[in-house]
């Protein structure tokens, strides 16, 4: 798999942390890894992934934080979080993420702040989040004039009552 670009794992209900081997996949850059629930670490080998572009880690019950050496992924451009409802916070050094332009963090319940460092995300153009952590986004609006904040409701569904 030495010329693999991207890799998509989805539904690995076993799967608990990247296999060794993947982040020695160089030219790797997309990696998606979505909907494997017991998934709860991501290795600090990521950093070594520095052609990624696109990472989608979505729906991740367990994930508590990121590594440090995310930081080290210079060419990252979209970052989807969404639905990891443990995520709690972002490295420090999220700001070293020049290149990202989007993010998505919707359904990151327990994120409370966010890293001073973010406010270095120049290119940022869109964020992606539910509306009760809208207020962690608003103020990059000041510095970063072309950034648009998706805010989502979660809207209940209530038509069993009619039934």
């Amino acid at each position: 798999m030495p010329n693999l670009v991207e890799l998509d794992i989805d539904y690995c209900n076993d799967l608990m942390t990247l296999p060794n081997g993947i982040c020695e996949i160089k030219p790797l850059k997309k990696l998606s890894v979505t909907n494997c629930h017991n998934f709860s670490t991501l290795p600090e080998q990521i950093g070594q992934l520095t052609f990624l572009e696109v990472v989608r880690l979505n729906s991740y019950t367990k994930l508590l934080q990121l590594p440090d050496s995310i930081e080290t992924l210079q060419k990252l451009e979209f970052l989807n979080l969404s639905d990891c409802l443990s995520l709690s916070t972002l490295p420090d050094q999220m700001g070293q993420l020049y290149n990202l332009k989007r993010i998505n963090m919707r359904g990151c319940l327990r994120l409370s702040m966010l890293p001073r460092s973010i406010m270095r995300l120049r290119n940022l153009k869109k964020v992606i989040c539910d509306k009760e952590s809208e207020v962690l986004w608003e103020p990059l609006k000041n510095s970063l004039n072309s950034l648009n904040i998706m805010a989502y409701e979660e809207e209940a569904n209530l038509d069993w009552l009619w039934d």
